[in-house]
């Protein structure tokens, strides 16, 4: 079992497992196929609330600010942020108060 302590950064995997889990959040859904090394800026099963509505949608791994206006062009891409500063800094802080999504990954 893996403890809490140990921190996701850089890379995850998707594995039938997720097809489970996206099933227990979502009514509908299209199976993702198993990746054994998801990298940032990879297309990924991501899951948003909309309109009340829960639903699994595709979204690139990434942050793009709000103030960005392409995500090839920005840099730094961030793929992460840490806990502690999240609700704080400046590039974090609007979309953490409002636009979250759940990853389903493994470590």
């Amino acid at each position: 079992m893996r403890s809490y302590a140990e921190r996701m950064c850089g890379r995850f995997v998707v594995t039938d497992s997720t097809s489970t889990l996206l099933a227990d959040l979502v009514a509908e859904f299209e199976a993702p196929a198993p990746d054994y090394n998801v990298a940032p800026t990879t297309e990924v099963t991501v899951v948003r609330t909309r309109h009340d509505e829960r639903t699994a949608t595709g979204a690139r791994w990434g942050f793009l600010p709000g103030w960005a206006k392409d995500f090839a062009k920005q840099r730094p891409q961030p793929i992460n942020a840490r806990m502690e500063t999240v609700a704080t800094a400046s590039m974090f802080r609007k979309a953490f108060a409002s636009a979250r999504c759940i990853v389903p990954a493994y470590l």
